[in-house]
């Protein structure tokens, strides 16, 4: 894991962000995910960057009650799709909740929402804890100069959650279709 404290570094199209795993890393980490997008050219407000705003919360509340250590805050711009990855020092992956949602509870809606609002999303285990990572198709025209990243989702490069890999297996079955007409 990466050793900079409260730090971004910025290089081409990727910034890390250390943080301790305190309750101010989840404000903290959205602001940077919220300054970065905009130091790439992308509109705050618009729903591409509110949706990486609210998956950045969701994963570092997570990663904040469930994890401890230290936290890595990554965002990756391949083309269209917007990589989002928090890392932390837990080997323990996260689960979806069973049953019904309970509406009246203070938590357990934060996969689900990240389930929401991104093209693919998982978890897998590193060598010092684990990654949690979502991934985000960017609207065409969203960045100037952002090429389409054509078979991105093709590479092997994370392991996705039982719910990614049948996403996964639609989107290529949806590009595959003949188009009607």
């Amino acid at each position: 894991m990466p050793d900079q404290t409260d730090r971004p570094i910025a290089r081409a199209e990727r910034t890390l962000l250390s943080l301790p795993a305190t309750p101010s890393a989840v404000r903290r980490g959205r602001d940077h995910v919220r300054d970065t997008l905009r130091s790439w050219g992308l509109v705050p407000d618009d729903e591409p960057a509110s949706a990486a705003a609210l998956i950045a919360s969701e994963l570092l509340t997570n990663a904040v009650r469930h994890a401890g250590g230290p936290l890595v805050v990554c965002l990756d711009l391949d083309g269209d799709r917007l990589i989002l990855e928090v890392h932390d020092t837990s080997p323990e992956l996260p689960g979806a909740r069973r049953g019904p949602l309970d509406t009246c509870a203070e938590d357990g809606r934060g996969l689900t929402l990240v389930d929401a609002y991104s093209h693919a999303h998982g978890a897998e285990r590193t060598a010092t804890g684990k990654r949690c990572w979502a991934v985000l198709t960017l609207p065409p025209g969203a960045l100037p100069g952002a090429p389409r990243a054509a078979g991105y989702m093709d590479v092997v490069r994370w392991v996705a959650e039982p719910a990614g890999v049948a996403l996964l297996a639609e989107a290529a079955e949806v590009r595959q279709a003949p188009a009607a007409g």
